[in-house]
């Protein structure tokens, strides 16, 4: 046993087949909202909305990572807001 085959590696199990990559929807390919979806969504813009307000944003950019815009998305629009009204309070605190 020579040293070249200490350092050489070996399979021991056969490699995994790859994960298929997840589908991403087209602008042009959105399914239609379900009336259920389009409450949770208008409720999340609202809430969004009024979280700007408060915050005294005027102007805000974002992108999106899976194809589908963030506006549409009811938990980034949670997100976003749950930040910035974190950022506002921080702020109200420390003036």
């Amino acid at each position: 046993m020579g040293l070249r085959s200490l350092f050489t590696r070996h399979r021991t199990t056969p490699p995994a087949a790859p994960s298929p990559a997840p589908a991403v929807i087209e602008p042009g390919q959105q399914l239609p909202l379900t009336a259920e979806q389009r409450t949770d969504l208008d409720v999340a813009q609202a809430e969004f909305l009024k979280t700007l307000r408060e915050a005294g944003v005027k102007h805000l950019h974002a992108c999106s990572r899976n194809g589908k815009p963030w506006q549409d998305d009811p938990q980034a629009l949670r997100t976003i807001s749950a930040i910035l009204r974190d950022v506002h309070l921080e702020d109200k605190h420390t003036q």
